[in-house]
């Protein structure tokens, strides 16, 4: 398996991506990165996507991070000074006059739906799956 570059060519077409590492090794920020792109550059908005990971709080951060980089991708289109260590935010950055506006003019569209309060919908994860009394029918006598 290839080593994913989130700064290489982004996966193209309707295609699956699997990121697959310990933890600690970056795949939160690696998602909210490729969400991030996947905006900024045109190819699919924020409702295009689907991002699957296990549990409420792994769930919850990666709204957060991924509402996070969008916030910093704008901002750092606004003002490149901001951009500080962040090599995703340097190459979003990078480009000629009209790819820098289709930029900020993406992030600007996704912004709305990305500094909302997550929503009330139940989160999906392994854990909400595990009460199988309350999905069992019960009989009705006949």
């Amino acid at each position: 398996m290839e080593p994913f570059d989130l700064l290489g060519p982004l996966p193209d077409g309707a295609c699956t991506v699997v990121l697959e590492a310990s933890a600690g090794t970056g795949k939160t920020f690696t998602l909210a990165g490729l969400v991030t792109r996947y905006v900024a550059e045109g190819v699919a908005t924020l409702d295009e996507m689907l991002l699957i990971t296990f549990g409420r709080a792994a769930s919850q951060e990666l709204r957060e991070r991924v509402r996070d980089q969008l916030v910093d991708a704008a901002r750092a289109l606004e003002d490149p000074s901001t951009v500080g260590d962040n090599e995703l935010l340097a190459h979003l950055v990078t480009g000629s006059p009209d790819e820098l506006a289709a930029r900020r003019h993406h992030l600007r569209v996704a912004s709305p739906a990305s500094t909302r309060p997550p929503s009330r919908r139940p989160t999906s994860s392994a854990s909400s799956c595990s009460a199988p009394s309350a999905s069992r029918a019960t009989p009705t006598p006949g």
